[in-house]
């Protein structure tokens, strides 16, 4: 299997993983019970689970208020599109297997 394969799927197991915790993570908010840590949902959208994270914002409605949260999430999805036009550019016209 080729990387880029790999890296599709881990995009959408992470972002599924992301997802999924947003919205248990607003869920207990909602209750006041024990919350997902922060910085563990910012791990997991570093790790891929960004697009997961920008899906949660419009459908959960959580952590849309929150400037701090929302800087670092867009900065790690500022990274990984940089990350990945580099890499689109430096393999410009090579075929991707």
């Amino acid at each position: 299997m080729s990387w880029w394969k790999i890296a599709i799927i881990v995009y959408v197991w992470m972002s599924g993983i992301t997802f999924a915790l947003y919205a248990w993570d607003k869920w207990r908010a909602k209750r006041e019970g024990r919350r997902v840590a922060e910085n563990t949902l910012h791990l997991l959208e570093f790790l891929g689970g960004w697009p997961g994270a920008l899906v949660a914002l419009t459908v959960v409605h959580h952590k849309t208020h929150k400037k701090s949260f929302l800087v670092i999430l867009y900065a790690i999805v500022f990274l990984h599109l940089v990350v990945w036009s580099t890499i689109a550019w430096s393999n410009w016209g090579s075929n991707p297997s």
